[in-house]
């Protein structure tokens, strides 16, 4: 998949382009920690829809869209664990500049990011060399 900023869309269970290129320069923006944007080869943002959701039950279900992201996190370090996959759930980080990158309006917001990675070779991580 060509590097960029990507929505997923539930109605046609498919990716949109939001953007085309690297998009490290902005993620670096983004985290409190820049690093992450160096290290994870996918960053996973979760939003939720206010508007959306409290129109249905207002005080509730903004109660509720936090323990969704919450089930969202358990099942991506899930698929990430299974594909033998270094990740990390992050809560530091800028949101202003997230609904910046996603293109997310005054009624949307970032909940999680999700950094992802492959683990390092045993031989990049020096494990089973001989240093005596």
């Amino acid at each position: 998949m060509p590097a960029g900023v990507y929505q997923y869309c539930a109605a046609a269970h498919a990716l949109a382009e939001l953007a085309t290129g690297d998009p490290r320069p902005q993620l670096r923006k983004v985290y409190v920690q820049p690093e992450f944007a160096e290290r994870a080869a996918v960053t996973v943002i979760l939003a939720a829809r206010v508007r959306r959701a409290l129109a249905k039950c207002p005080v509730r279900h903004y109660r509720t869209l936090h323990v969704d992201t919450g089930i969202a996190t358990q099942n991506l370090y899930l698929v990430a664990t299974a594909l033998g996959l270094r990740c990390c759930a992050v809560t530091g980080y800028c949101d202003a500049a997230a609904r910046q990158l996603l293109q997310l309006d005054d009624r949307e917001f970032p909940t999680l990011l999700f950094a992802a990675a492959h683990a390092p070779s045993p031989a990049d991580a020096g494990c089973g060399r001989s240093d005596r």
